[in-house]
């Protein structure tokens, strides 16, 4: 029996190249969205008022937490936006995709399928073989997930690739 789709249940998956050949990362559709957006909104705006009107609010609290505990006080919103001004680490802002860490996903696909990718900072990432996709995508599907493929989006919610909004 198929379980109701719920948000948590809405993927997408790309093929990202780490520069090893291409591994398939899965991903929360709603979580890449957002990564998505506060990466557009640093990208694109101009003003804090700008950012703040266009970032996502949980990222931009985290901004203005980070600003103070540095002894800062978070900009004006006439001020010119630059995305120096934004205390973050990295790749790793607006937050990293919890996908790369496999959660989200049912155990059985990860453990089945999943390929352990080491980093030297930022923990055990999972990535996916393509050869494994179509029984991947089978069994997710099966399981009530619903899948969309857009590599841009999954490159970019993890950090890769170039920012051209």
């Amino acid at each position: 029996m198929k379980r109701k789709k719920t948000d948590s249940h809405a993927l997408i998956y790309g093929l990202v190249d780490y520069g090893e050949g291409a591994r398939v990362v899965i991903l929360n559709r709603s979580e890449a969205d957002d990564i998505l957006s506060a990466l557009k909104a640093i990208s694109n705006s101009t003003t804090w008022r700008e950012f703040r009107q266009t970032c996502p609010k949980k990222h931009v609290d985290c901004i203005h937490a980070n600003l103070v505990n540095e002894g800062d006080h978070p900009p004006d919103d006439s001020q010119l936006f630059s995305s120096d001004q934004i205390p973050h680490l990295d790749y790793e802002w607006p937050q990293l995709a919890s996908g790369l860490f496999g959660e989200g996903l049912p155990k059985t696909i990860v453990s089945e399928y999943g390929e352990p990718y080491d980093t030297v900072l930022d923990g055990l990432f999972i990535h996916f073989h393509p050869e494994d996709l179509i029984m991947i995508r089978n069994e997710l599907t099966c399981l009530g997930y619903s899948l969309e493929r857009d590599d841009e989006k999954a490159t970019l919610a993890i950090g890769y690739g170039e920012l051209n909004f």
